[in-house]
């Protein structure tokens, strides 16, 4: 990606009027999470085409990883009319409503998704998720077997299941479940941190404050992963450009 990224700033400085060299420089920036880099890559492509679908689409995603929601939910939205069959394009809307905390909105958009793509996981996922939020264990129990069919092995739906039997007091089947979202996803330290709640229920102190243990000590690597600076050089220049690195 580095090489890339060296090849494509000395094509934009040749022809920054090239809106597929624009866009490929977007796409690897938003790879590398560049997204200042990307967020202005795409807004170029959108200067030289302004309904290019591929780059509203980056630009969304990649406004999304710097929290300014308002300004994905506007890219998402204008992608979805363009292509409205697009379930890709109706989850991320959703996606992006949900962090706004507009929860019915979201769930429109999820349901249309799923309705355009039937066999998918994530619009059920992120359905169980406002389910379990907002405390129907019943029927978050429901959208995250849909999940576990066709994705045995998806670390967050075997977490959200796990919440469901937490929830219900069935604290060795909830640990089982938090116990196989990690195996699946070893970083993953919500899991790590309910398994930590699980254990210290069933009397297991030892294992509670090792998991909860490791739950804060991988949040400590995400903040500062989030506080880290990149730099890109531009070696005919040597100007430096940085911006903050956030997490995914």
């Amino acid at each position: 990606d580095l090489k890339a990224l060296a090849l494509l700033i000395e094509a934009r400085k040749l022809n920054p009027a090239d809106a597929d060299v624009q866009y490929e420089f977007g796409i690897v920036a938003l790879r590398m999470s560049l997204f200042s880099d990307a967020i202005d890559a795409f807004t170029q492509v959108l200067k030289l085409r302004t309904d290019d679908a591929a780059a509203l689409y980056g630009l969304g995603r990649a406004k999304m990883s710097v929290s300014r929601f308002d300004d994905a939910q506007q890219a998402f939205e204008r992608y979805a009319q363009l292509h409205p069959a697009d379930a890709s394009g109706h989850y991320a809307l959703g996606f992006t409503l949900q962090a706004l905390q507009r929860a019915s909105d979201a769930r429109s958009e999820y349901e249309r998704s799923i309705a355009l793509q039937p066999q998918q996981t994530e619009s059920y996922f992120q359905l169980g998720l406002m389910e379990l939020e907002e405390g129907s264990t019943g029927a978050a129990a429901e959208k995250f077997d849909q999940v576990l069919k066709r994705a045995p092995q998806h670390a967050g739906a075997l977490n959200g299941m796990g919440r469901v039997k937490f929830q219900e007091r069935d604290f060795g089947g909830a640990g089982a479940l938090f116990e196989k979202a990690i195996a699946s996803s070893p970083e993953f330290r919500e899991a790590h941190y309910y398994l930590g709640l699980a254990d210290s229920r069933l009397g297991r102190k030892e294992e509670s404050e090792r998991e909860l243990q490791i739950a804060s000590r991988i949040e400590h690597e995400e903040v500062e992963k989030h506080q880290t600076v990149l730099k890109i050089v531009d070696l005919d220049q040597g100007r430096q450009r940085t911006q903050a690195k956030p997490t995914q």
